[in-house]
């Protein structure tokens, strides 16, 4: 697995909308002793969007992540629902997806004008925080350095991968870079730090640039977005 990607996000638009109660948090029921998420009660906002998660809570069956206009989240095969508030509140564009990772963590993975990660672990959502405790969010160009996150996989088995566009001087003849940093989420979803990475270096920032877009076009880790038309 060489290719990473940005995580696209097709059009969504944000507006006004009821929302649903939000849930973060269950008790995983089950017989046999597979985590299975018991239904809460909770309901999927009317007019949300759906697509594919795979299995995220071990009982077999596939569940599904959802997007409205306001609320994103996650319904399971048993009727579970847990949801979130949009982070890219106002935003012009979000894409919601899942991606299963390392030790079995599920990540919920929402693009738009930023990029947010949440983990979807114990029956509930949790957000994820970087090293320095910061909620694990990459601005997309928005401020410097250029910052992005893509992935490295398929849709059973992914590796979050953090892309970031660098400049130094002391590099007279390839000052551009693009660093790679695969990241490792913790079991429990709440944090995350690099595992392994490597730099590619440049002359000029349109050669770096066109690296990095390579880089996010080699392989999509999952097809399965939740969008709103």
């Amino acid at each position: 697995m060489t290719a990473a990607t940005l995580l696209g996000a097709s059009a969504l638009t944000l507006g006004s909308a009821s929302v649903a109660s939000a849930a973060v948090a269950g008790d995983p029921t089950g017989s046999t002793g597979t985590e299975v998420c018991a239904p809460n009660g909770n309901e999927v906002p009317q007019g949300a969007a759906f697509a594919g998660a795979g299995d995220v809570d071990g009982d077999g069956a596939n569940d599904e992540v959802w997007v409205s206009d306001s609320l994103k989240g996650i319904r399971t095969a048993s009727g579970a629902v847990y949801s979130q508030p949009i982070a890219n509140a106002g935003g012009p564009e979000v894409g919601v997806r899942v991606l299963h990772l390392n030790h079995d963590v599920v990540a919920l993975i929402e693009q738009g004008r930023s990029t947010y990660v949440t983990a979807f672990a114990d029956c509930g959502l949790v957000d994820t925080y970087d090293k320095d405790g910061q909620p694990l969010r990459y601005d997309r160009g928005l401020s410097d350095p250029y910052r992005d996150l893509g992935c490295i996989g398929d849709d059973d088995y992914s590796e979050l991968n953090e892309l970031t566009l660098g400049y130094d001087l002391s590099f007279k003849d390839q000052p551009w870079s693009v660093e790679q940093t695969v990241l490792e989420v913790t079991e429990d979803g709440t944090g995350a730090t690099g595992i392994d990475g490597s730099v590619n270096r440049y002359p000029t920032e349109e050669q770096a640039r066109a690296a990095l877009d390579e880089l996010a076009a080699g392989n999509t880790c999952s097809t399965e977005v939740a969008t709103l038309a």
